[in-house]
């Protein structure tokens, strides 16, 4: 019989727990879009609103969560 691979869940300082596949699966759900509405020279960026859990992830690991600052095409 094969062995099943553990599941690890560990937790922060905090006590609250952390399951590292289900966090990358849920750090999966932030996306950045293009809007555009058929117009180039009106697109703009969308980021997606991050979760209370996302944002913890990025302030715990010191990466900032936001959109680099786009180049002016006027």
């Amino acid at each position: 019989m094969e062995e099943q691979p553990r599941t690890v869940t560990n937790h922060t300082s905090d006590g609250s727990k952390v399951h590292l596949q289900t966090l990358l699966r849920n750090l999966a759900t932030i996306v950045k879009t293009k809007s555009n509405r058929h117009k180039p020279i009106a697109a703009f960026d969308l980021l997606t609103q991050p979760t209370a859990i996302h944002q913890r992830t990025f302030d715990l690991v010191g990466v900032p969560l936001r959109l680099p600052r786009a180049e002016s095409k006027l």
